[in-house]
């Protein structure tokens, strides 16, 4: 499974972004994506989406394998503080 998403990991009080999926049935979570940030440089991969404030977004692709249906989450740490 490839699961695509874009990002914006600029600033100073930018740490971590983690992406997890969630099993329907067992409940097993598993880290399918970790960023940790901050990103100061615009991604080479592709071309960027500017937004309206003129930042730029980056996309970022992981590929993962499930053997029964999932929820995607995340969780992101800024500062020290965690925010779901």
């Amino acid at each position: 499974m490839l699961l695509s998403f874009w990002h914006h990991m600029h600033g100073t009080d930018v740490k971590d972004l983690n992406v997890y999926a969630k099993g329907a049935q067992t409940g097993k979570q598993q880290t399918i994506a970790h960023l940790s940030g901050p990103w100061s440089v615009q991604s080479d991969s592709k071309k960027p989406i500017f937004g309206q404030d003129g930042d730029w977004w980056n996309e970022h692709q992981v590929e993962f394998t499930s053997t029964e249906p999932f929820r995607v989450s995340d969780l992101q740490q800024r500062g020290g503080i965690n925010a779901n």
